[in-house]
Formats: C-alpha cells, sequence, structure tokens
C-alpha cells in the first residue's frame, strides 16, 4: 500500500466514511491502471511511428489487420503522421491512412483538439492538386476525422 501510496482501509469502518474511502481508492486504482495502459502504449505508439517513418508498409498493415493487437493512437506526434501522409512513398501513405481510419473508430475517445493538426494538413491537403494515389486514401480518411469531428 505504501509503494503505490493507496489510502489504508481498516475493515472495522461502517457507513458513509467507509463508502467514501472505498471511492478513494477505486479512483486512484482506476488513475493508476490508465497511467501504466498509457505508459505501456506510448512504446507501441512510437513503435508505430518508427515504422511509418521507416515505410514499413507490412509493419504498418500489422496494425490495421490485427484486431487483438489494437492500439491507441491518443497522444502521437501528428506531424510526423502528416510527413508521412506527404512525403513516404504512395504504398506507405495509403497505409498509414487507412490504418489510422482503423484505429481511430467512430466512438474514438481522443480529444477534438488533439485531432487538430491532423485535420489542419488534411484540409490543406484537399486544396492541393494532386494526381498520386494516395490522394483517395486521404480524402477518405478526412472524411473519417470530419465525421468524428463534427459528431461530437
Amino acid at each position: 500500500n505504501l509503494e503505490y501510496k493507496i489510502p489504508i482501509w481498516d475493515n472495522r469502518e461502517k457507513g458513509q466514511e467507509c463508502y467514501e474511502k472505498y471511492d478513494v481508492i477505486k479512483q486512484h486504482l482506476l488513475h493508476m491502471n490508465k497511467q501504466s495502459g498509457l505508459a505501456d502504449n506510448q512504446a507501441v505508439r512510437n513503435e508505430f511511428l518508427q515504422k511509418a517513418e521507416n515505410g514499413d508498409v507490412e509493419g504498418i498493415r500489422h496494425y490495421r489487420e490485427n484486431y487483438d493487437n489494437r492500439i491507441s493512437l491518443e497522444g502521437i506526434d501528428w506531424m510526423k503522421i502528416c510527413n508521412v501522409l506527404e512525403t513516404g512513398t504512395n504504398a506507405i501513405a495509403c497505409e498509414v491512412a487507412s490504418c489510422i481510419q482503423f484505429l481511430i473508430p467512430d466512438s474514438s475517445f481522443i480529444r477534438t483538439e488533439e485531432l487538430a493538426p491532423l485535420k489542419k494538413w488534411l484540409d490543406d491537403y484537399t486544396q492541393k492538386a494532386d494526381k498520386r494515389i494516395r490522394r483517395l486514401y486521404i480524402l477518405e480518411l478526412k472524411r473519417h476525422i470530419d465525421s468524428i469531428i463534427t459528431s461530437r
């Protein structure tokens, strides 16, 4: 208990005070669980970003095809992702766009403010006359992100 700074529980306590302590412990454990998950997910996000920047199409496809290993993109550096979409090969840009669309479902918990850099880049990109195949994937991603943001 001391290592995790959990409030001490006394089984003799009854009534409202007992429930208040229980709620404090519950909130503390939920917070610890969230922090642990964020730390674990940070490593996976960094790996995803590294594979995208290195042009590892098969590595990126793994995140889209393996539903059991689904990751959260909450906290990812969207400017690096936008750079991959802009300057990467067609194959990696298309795969990254598809993967992002898969990893950010309509019921995503990612805050709208966090998606702002991606949304701005997508809006700017649609103004360009790009004839590469990636444009179709990026336009589909833009529709998806716009629908998430407007539904909130």
